[in-house]
């Protein structure tokens, strides 16, 4: 079985700079790369809707301030994310930091 890890997996600066420890930034970012590796998934593009929109709204609450904060950190396209989910019928809130309904 082949494991990607997300891109940036590897920058402990950021784990530092949030206080988190390493074990525990390390268990959240191999939870998702076995989540995707169990579907034979290489990137972020391939997941369904509702696991992106999980992945993604528990990193934002657990990890990053901000939906460009993420990003950048994870080396993913902000556009495409925000595209795909809001095809879907979601955007980002930033006052929540989170994607809700778009209702």
């Amino acid at each position: 079985m082949r494991v990607c890890l997300p891109k940036g997996a590897g920058r402990t600066s950021n784990w530092i700079e949030r206080g988190e420890g390493r074990a525990a930034q390390l268990a959240r970012t191999v939870l998702a790369a076995r989540l995707m590796a169990s579907r034979g998934l290489d990137t972020w593009e391939e997941l369904t809707v509702p696991i992106l929109l999980s992945i993604i709204n528990m990193n934002l609450r657990d990890k990053y301030a901000s939906l460009t904060e993420l990003c950048n950190a994870e080396d993913v396209s902000e556009e495409g994310i925000a595209d795909k989910l809001k095809a879907a019928g979601y955007k980002y809130v930033t006052k929540f930091n989170q994607f809700k309904a778009d209702t």
